[in-house]
């Protein structure tokens, strides 16, 4: 049966690849090569895209993380010495003999920090001193309506609060102010110590990094108000809280620390940001960096890239279609050739499956068969299954013949292969003609019950066609059938399996027909 397989099979796969156009599989071939190259530098020029954003984003992240520390380390000195004066206030008290030392004192801390001026406030919000050790021209400052102020008035955390730049009332100049709250002994409110920081402090100190024409630095708080930012603009600065602040807070809230996508802002100007919050402080940097800025590099490149590529296929294309054109010209010489030798194939195999057919019926052929149960038998004993076998006998054949005629007999014959076609369930199980009015059916890794079941079905179909059969007690065409199942052994030959199945069928005679009988079940 092996060989049988082989014959069938082996020549449809050699014409197949023969039918194969050798100029098809060339230009199958320059058209994969020509696709990888392309794939290759695509996947290049992707690579080397994403590990320049990549890098971009580790030095934006390092900017922004050194800006934070430099923030928390500034404000701390501030914090520092807005303590140490309220301890001093404390200690001395505010009209206190100590007064004017504690002015000095004041004025010397503004040397060594970046602190414009430092002021106190009553809780009114009135001037009392300040490190100038004057009192600015015009009327009396007063910052009773100062955001900073009534926070302090309101909250008794005592913690630092770093406000939105303001115009300060005593010199005009933009300042940062960095405040804490002064109270009574009873813990009631007693004013404000307030630090003026430097407004171009920390704008100088971002211009010393170097984020493209096109970055920005900017330094907000949490709750949206913008601290500083560059490029400075004033118009930045006088931005109501939950603008620009807010929409940074917000991205860090939820990409913090990861890389960012391109952001299209108001200035039409598209940037991937980094973000680092401060570490003692409600204050968050950001930092942007021009997409196009840090493509730029990467562009050029990529066009070299792909240049040389185009340059590269373009020559593969001419060679290629050259030498496709002259296996064109080949298989035209050889195609009727092939047409010739695949005609006479297909001739042998119709032979073939032929010899393997019966005629009559269109079921294997008793050849066929012997070769089939050799090897599922063979099989069976190496894979441990059952193989079960039914043997199948027209009721009264001859009496059919003898009074209906031999054409009506074969068309019996031809419903009776129908009814077991139709009983076939799987691929591997097989139909066979065995000779005269004699079928079999040959069921691979099937039981007793399965088998059974089987010839049922097809004994059940045959006599649903109710074909006349006056010769016979049923008065119509019925099968006797017998089952036979084993799981063979190496000692054992097929034709055990055939001897027991061709038992069933006698006995299924010997009860009276039109019966499926399983002798040792």
């Amino acid at each position: 049966m092996p060989s049988v397989i082989t014959a069938r099979r082996l020549p449809f796969g050699c014409a197949g690849r023969r039918r194969r156009s050798s100029a098809w599989l060339a230009a199958l071939f320059l058209a994969l090569v020509c696709l990888s190259l392309t794939a290759v530098q695509g996947w290049s020029i992707y690579s080397s895209r994403k590990a320049a954003l990549a890098e971009a984003h580790t030095a934006t992240q390092n900017v922004a993380r050194a800006m934070a520390d430099h923030a928390d380390g500034v404000f701390d000195l501030v914090d520092t010495v807005l303590v140490d004066v309220i301890e001093q206030i404390d200690h001395d008290g505010l009209h206190g003999a100590r007064t004017r030392l504690r002015e000095h004192l004041i004025a010397a801390a503004t040397r060594t920090a970046p602190i414009q001026t430092l002021f106190i406030f009553d809780e009114q919000g009135r001037w009392v001193l300040n490190s100038l050790d004057q009192q600015p021209a015009g009327p009396p400052l007063n910052i009773a309506d100062r955001e900073y102020f009534n926070y302090h008035r309101l909250h008794r955390d005592g913690a630092t609060r770093v406000g939105a730049p303001v115009r300060s009332r005593a010199g005009g100049q933009w300042v940062i102010p960095v405040s804490r709250r002064l109270q009574h002994p009873d813990g009631s409110f007693a004013g404000v110590v307030l630090a003026a920081v430097k407004d171009d402090y920390f704008r100088n100190y971002y211009e010393r990094f170097d984020v493209g024409a096109k970055g920005v630095i900017a330094l907000a708080s949490d709750d949206g108000r913008l601290i500083m930012r560059r490029p400075f603009a004033a118009r930045d600065l006088e931005t109501p809280a939950g603008q620009p602040g807010d929409s940074l807070f917000s991205r860090w809230q939820k990409q913090g620390g990861a890389a960012t996508p391109a952001l299209r802002e108001a200035d039409g100007i598209e940037r991937r940001y980094a973000y680092e919050h401060l570490r003692s402080y409600p204050l968050l940097v950001a930092v942007g960096i021009s997409e196009r800025e840090v493509l730029e590099r990467w562009r050029k490149s990529a066009w070299v890239g792909a240049a040389g590529t185009a340059a590269l296929l373009a020559a593969l294309l001419l060679l290629g279609s050259a030498m496709i054109r002259q296996l064109m010209v080949r298989d035209r010489l050889q195609q009727e050739l092939r047409a010739a030798k695949g005609k006479l194939e297909a001739s042998n195999r119709s032979l073939q499956e032929m010899a393997l057919s019966d005629g009559l019926t269109g079921l294997s052929n008793r050849r066929h068969f012997d070769q089939r149960l050799e090897l599922e038998f063979k099989r069976a004993i190496r894979d441990g299954t059952s193989l079960a076998l039914v043997m199948l006998d027209v009721d009264y054949f001859k009496r059919f013949n003898d009074r209906h005629g031999h054409v009506e007999g074969d068309a019996a014959l031809q419903a009776v292969a129908a009814a077991i076609g139709g009983s076939l369930r799987r691929p591997a199980d097989m139909g066979a003609r065995f000779g005269g009015e004699e079928f079999a059916i040959l069921l691979p890794d099937t039981d007793t019950d399965g088998a059974i079941a089987v010839a049922e079905a097809a004994r059940r179909l045959l006599a649903e066609r109710a074909i006349d059969h006056q010769g016979s007690p049923f008065h119509i065409v019925t099968v006797s059938a017998g089952v036979a199942v084993m799981r063979p052994r190496r000692e054992q030959a097929p034709r055990l399996l055939v001897e027991a199945a061709d038992r069933g069928l006698y006995e299924a005679k010997a009860r009276g027909r039109n019966r499926v009988v399983a002798p040792d079940s």
